[in-house]
């Protein structure tokens, strides 16, 4: 009986990665100081709030830390994964829930676990057709974790993943406007952290 509830696990986890959203390769975000175009995928399924929303998460978890690379790559630079863009990845829908991943980018490469560490989250899971995260995805042995919806928001509030706009977030924001990624940078003005 064991065996059989492994292997219908198994099925349905096969199963809901067959009905994840395809890319398409010539599927590129354009940006601009005034207009954003989103994947395809994003606008047919309406998720452009939750696309916006998933990039500030990233930037806001990470954008006043520097990337730590791995020791064999002998990188000693220092770079702020705010000054870095964000590359769309994809979008997964299983279920009831939709998930959004982004990878940081250096240099044209992926920043992942084969560059740095520890890797940063890379996306966002939402209940389907709402703006509520569920889950936070990362390249962790355990690649969803959450927070409990009854958590103490108040004895938490130094959290990011409760309060985002950490004192030290706004801080760095403010310090290096100037040096923020052109979009992180855009979103900054219009969620009212930095002015023009």
């Amino acid at each position: 009986m064991k065996r059989i509830n492994i292997s219908i696990a198994l099925i349905l986890l096969l199963f809901s990665y067959c009905k994840s959203e395809p890319r398409d390769k010539n599927d590129k975000r354009v940006e601009s100081n005034t207009h954003t175009e989103y994947p395809n995928e994003v606008k047919r399924l309406a998720l452009q709030k939750q696309f916006d929303d998933t990039k500030w998460y990233l930037y806001c978890m990470y954008c006043d830390q520097t990337l730590r690379f791995l020791p064999e790559l002998k990188k000693e630079e220092q770079v702020y994964y705010g000054t870095l863009p964000l590359k769309f990845q994809r979008v997964l829908v299983f279920g009831d829930s939709v998930e959004i991943n982004f990878f940081f980018q250096y240099k044209n490469e992926d920043v992942d676990q084969h560059l740095v560490r520890p890797a940063p989250d890379w996306g966002l899971v939402y209940l389907n057709g709402t703006d509520s995260v569920v889950m936070y995805s990362s390249f962790s042995d355990m690649p969803y974790y959450w927070l409990d919806s009854k958590i103490d928001r108040n004895k938490y509030s130094n959290d990011r993943h409760v309060k985002l706009l950490q004192p030290e977030v706004i801080k760095y924001i403010k310090e290096n406007k100037d040096k923020l990624d052109p979009w992180f940078r855009k979103e900054a003005i219009k969620r009212g952290v930095i002015s023009e």
